[in-house]
């Protein structure tokens, strides 16, 4: 006999009781399993592996300005206690830049280094947005000294 199983992940935290009762309105049978943020050696871990899948490497200032970006706190997390949120805590997150970093190659890297910025993460930052565009039918030029804006 076939059995069919829905599985929910999600990072978004609420009240235990509010959350299992709103994903039980629509899936009855679902069984809802919290998982803990990612803490911080699991998230360098992550990084690393999922580097060494593409057979990659990562530099390590790299990986610790990764897992040294804030995230912004919700009144949740604050009723959790939580007084410092990081971008690595959210598995989906850590995964995406991860594999935006991977995909990159050399010539992104140089292109985002002509930018006026003194800053290097808002140099890949503002590089990052501008492909964003681009793959989004936008067509102008990066200007390394707008910042590719």
């Amino acid at each position: 006999m076939l059995t069919i199983t829905s599985v929910f992940v999600t990072t978004i935290r609420t009240d235990e009781n509010e959350y299992i009762e709103e994903i039980t309105r629509y899936k009855p049978h679902a069984e809802v399993i919290p998982l803990p943020y990612l803490e911080r050696e699991e998230a360098r871990e992550l990084i690393i592996r999922r580097c060494e899948s593409y057979h990659k490497n990562i530099a390590p200032r790299v990986v610790e300005t990764m897992l040294n970006k804030k995230s912004d706190i919700t009144e949740e997390m604050k009723k959790q206690g939580l007084t410092d949120v990081y971008g690595f805590f959210f598995p989906l997150w850590l995964v995406l830049v991860t594999d935006y970093l991977i995909l990159m190659g050399a010539d992104d890297y140089s292109k985002a280094n002509e930018s006026d910025e003194t800053d290097n993460e808002l140099k890949l930052e503002n590089y990052c947005r501008y492909l964003d565009r681009r793959r989004s039918g936008g067509n102008e030029p990066f200007h390394p000294a707008l910042g590719g804006r």
